[in-house]
């Protein structure tokens, strides 16, 4: 995790962030380090520990990035519901209409799964031992299965089940007809693609046959996650209490290359998002609260980047505008 020695949070050095004279790219720049930075700490940890183990850091790992993703969007004005709605949204990958702060929790199995489809053929390559294992076979009265192969095959059972589920939506949307246009063209319910082929996903007993599916399996399950995300945050905002456009906006930014923008890395000057800008964005486009919010934000925002900018300003209340 990023921050400093000593902070309550430690994530309250990105938060910290704001800016400058100069460069007003702070939110840009907490965006890329959270991202790309902090939200990718336990990676290797999920790959190396069996779901069971690594439950409690994950849970812990969400808590201290949701914290410091509401204080560094302002969503924490919004309602618990609007909160817990934009939280999802988040955690969503770029493509799939979210900001890419993917739940280390929910990848847990992805996690599992994905490095023994990539280490299993080596092993029993390199030790001999490991040649007489079989890692599909289930406890029974005379064999006790090592846990951590009865939570690979949980994990990827599971996965599997979350995968038909999908793709048995993403089927229907495809062949039931949503409306007609003017032109008497039918039009059917939008998905996002890239849910991975379901050939793609070896069983384990194929986990030692050197096929090319077993590289980058994890990231090939975790797009199951993912897209099981997509439709159950869609389902949620299909449910009464949640304004219509809400919806209209999500399916908007799910659009292929909508999210582009938020790719961007502010090392080169023509990829700098001012501050104004991208808040706005998030607000409008991604985030769940009222518009008020989003005004309020750029209020805020302008304020603070008049107060940097102008020479005659004391120090305090350059503080102030900072704090």
């Amino acid at each position: 995790m990023a921050g400093a020695p000593g902070e309550t949070e430690p994530l309250d050095g990105i938060i910290q962030l704001r800016d400058a004279p100069s460069l007003d790219i702070a939110q840009q720049a907490q965006h890329c380090l959270m991202r790309y930075c902090s939200n990718t700490t336990l990676v290797y940890f999920l790959r190396t520990m069996p779901p069971s183990m690594t439950i409690e850091a994950a849970q812990e790992h969400d808590r201290l990035i949701a914290s410091a993703f509401h204080r560094i969007v302002g969503s924490e004005a919004g309602s618990p519901a609007q909160c817990e709605r934009a939280l999802r949204q988040a955690r969503l990958p770029v493509k799939l209409g979210g900001l890419g702060l993917t739940s280390m929790a929910a990848i847990r199995r992805a996690a599992w799964v994905g490095t023994w489809a990539l280490v299993w053929t080596p092993l029993r390559q390199l030790h001999a031992p490991f040649r007489a294992v079989d890692i599909t076979a289930e406890s029974a009265a005379d064999f006790q299965q090592l846990s951590i192969f009865t939570e690979l095959q949980d994990a990827h059972s599971t996965l599997l089940d979350d995968y038909g589920y999908v793709a048995r939506t993403y089927e229907q949307y495809d062949r039931q007809v949503f409306d007609y246009c003017k032109e008497g063209l039918a039009h059917f319910r939008f998905h996002p693609d890239g849910l991975p082929d379901r050939d793609t996903l070896l069983p384990l007993a194929c986990f030692d046959s050197g096929s090319e599916h077993l590289q980058s399996a994890q990231r090939r399950y975790s797009q199951i996650i993912h897209h099981a995300a997509w439709l159950g945050f869609w389902n949620a905002l299909q449910l009464p209490g949640v304004a219509r456009r809400e919806a209209v906006r999500f399916i908007a930014v799910s659009q292929y290359q909508a999210g582009a923008f938020l790719n961007a890395v502010p090392s080169r000057r023509d990829f700098r998002i001012p501050t104004w800008a991208l808040r706005i964005a998030v607000h409008s486009a991604r985030d769940r609260n009222s518009r008020s919010v989003a005004s309020f934000s750029l209020a805020e925002t302008r304020a603070r980047s008049e107060m940097l900018r102008t020479p005659s300003r004391s120090a305090s209340a350059r503080r102030m505008a900072s704090a």
